[in-house]
């Protein structure tokens, strides 16, 4: 076998089965797969019931506030928020294990993230401070979650740090890459599902009408020439629900 061969070989084992899906799904099939999983009428493939991503979700769309069908208004991140104590204090989603300043691990951008005791996961807390609503990061949660099944966020439940209701996700821990993932790496990789590089770390699906950001190196892991994407930004544009 060449090392063309051997290379190409590589490169499609690498890919997992939802890169390879979108590579024979027609983009419209993709997409309304991508909104009855957001909606809550469908699940992952390994899941069978509705997981509590779906659930908060599904609760701050039905406590939306009056509005026509065409245009429902949109609550404000601080009514979303008011309404979210309550359903977490009646569902006691309240996160009430101990983090400790030992296993703290970052404070910097979106997360607080903190080591789990037995090293194999990693607990963030988000500030949502790069999102407009509760919603907005709930839908990133389900996007990650479907294309990056190998670093899926799980919803372990809430805080509320400085006065502001913050998500609890639990994430699997990845060793950090010896060497830095290339731009041109990561850029190939994200092509195989469609994504195209707009400009330096950000990316855009035209056909599904989803933005990701902040895909820069610290970002990417490689490990055993697999990519693993910890912290990603999506954004679901107007596009995506036509």
């Amino acid at each position: 076998m060449t090392e063309a061969k051997k290379e190409n070989r590589q490169q499609a084992e690498n890919l997992t089965d939802i890169v390879k899906f979108t590579n024979f799904a027609k983009p419209n099939t993709l997409k309304n797969v991508l909104q009855n999983l957001i909606s809550g009428t469908g699940s992952f493939s390994n899941q069978g019931e509705r997981n509590l991503i779906q659930t908060v979700s599904a609760f701050l769309r039905t406590n939306e506030g009056a509005g026509s069908k065409a245009t429902p208004r949109k609550r404000t991140k601080q009514e979303e928020e008011d309404s979210l104590r309550a359903f977490v204090k009646e569902q006691k989603l309240e996160y009430n294990f101990p983090l400790s300043a030992e296993n703290l691990v970052d404070t910097q951008g979106e997360h607080t993230v903190y080591s789990s005791e037995d090293g194999k996961s990693v607990v963030k807390i988000n500030s949502l401070g790069y999102y407009n609503s509760y919603t907005e990061y709930f839908h990133n949660l389900l996007i990650h979650n479907f294309f990056f099944p190998d670093t899926a966020y799980v919803l372990v439940g809430f805080v509320v740090n400085e006065g502001v209701l913050m998500p609890v996700v639990k994430q699997n821990f990845v060793k950090t890459s010896e060497v830095p993932v290339s731009s041109e790496t990561i850029s190939a990789f994200l092509a195989e599902f469609g994504f195209i590089e707009n400009r330096k770390s950000d990316f855009i699906h035209k056909e599904l009408g989803i933005i990701l950001e902040d895909l820069h190196d610290e970002n990417v892991i490689q490990t055993e020439g697999k990519l693993f994407f910890i912290d990603t930004v999506f954004y679901l544009t107007d596009k995506f629900w036509k």
